[in-house]
């Protein structure tokens, strides 16, 4: 029971939504934005169902506990092959969706984004394969072992779903640098543009390496070597690194509107 509850904790917290704020909004239009919507939404009804079976599952060990015969014990093995497929279902959903959310600002570094939907698109597989697994099991003692199985390899894919959500930040905050970039080019030549004020240029420079900073160094942790038991997680030092991130990137855009207005005038 354990197990299952380690995991409902989990799923309950996991930060899918945990992109911070930008100053550059999603594509609204880009085909894998309504894919990732869907996606979601199949994982949500997942996890209601997941929730369901193991509440289920928690009442049949009850029982089993209180009596302890043959028949208590197949019912509690059965609603725990249940809840082991209900959970399977609902990891690969959360990990279709943020492996498709990656589509968005792929471009803004393809090999590494690539590298980490491989990953997740092989951890899908993987689950598919456990639920043939635990279809066939029969038995308390082997279900045990699926549980050892299954708890080894959840470190990895906890590794790779904070690492997409980890990438998928750094990678929309690198395209809003990008897209910062194009724009600043295009107020220097704007007919009423001050030549002779450059202080914006230096303070987007300044500002603009303090950003990547905090990119790099987020990517840099979820490179850092995994315990093969346990997870460390990440994210949230990834976490406040976005934060400021996003402090400076609110603040160029903020001069950007001030050079702009003062040019046009």
């Amino acid at each position: 029971m354990l197990f299952f509850l380690a995991l409902l904790a989990l799923f309950f917290s996991t930060p899918i939504y945990a992109q911070e704020a930008s100053t550059i909004p999603t594509p609204t239009n880009h085909p894998s934005e309504d894919l990732y919507q869907k996606y979601i939404t199949d994982y949500l009804f997942l996890r209601d169902a997941y929730e369901k079976d193991y509440l289920v599952y928690v009442d049949k060990s009850r029982i089993y506990t209180k009596y302890g015969t043959v028949t208590t014990q197949k019912e509690k093995i059965d609603a725990a092959k249940t809840t082991a497929i209900s959970l399977n279902k609902m990891v690969k959903a959360y990990l279709t969706a943020i492996r498709t959310r990656l589509d968005i600002y792929q471009q803004s570094n393809s090999t590494d984004t690539e590298t980490i939907k491989i990953e997740i698109s092989k951890q899908e597989s993987w689950f598919d394969e456990q639920n043939q697994i635990v279809n066939s099991i029969n038995n308390e003692t082997d279900f045990n072992t699926w549980v050892k199985t299954f708890n080894t390899n959840y470190v990895k894919v906890q590794t790779d779903i904070y690492t997409a959500l980890v990438l998928q930040e750094v990678n929309s905050k690198q395209e809003a640098l990008n897209q910062i970039k194009t724009l600043s080019t295009s107020i220097q030549s704007l007919s009423g543009y001050q030549a002779n004020s450059p202080s914006w240029i230096n303070n987007l420079a300044i500002k603009t390496d303090l950003i990547k900073g905090y990119l790099d160094d987020s990517f840099t942790l979820t490179q850092a070597k995994q315990n093969k038991k346990s997870f460390q997680n990440f994210y949230p030092s990834a976490k406040k690194n976005f934060a400021k991130a996003t402090t400076y990137l609110n603040e160029i855009v903020n001069d950007l509107k001030s050079v702009i207005t003062k040019s046009i005038q």
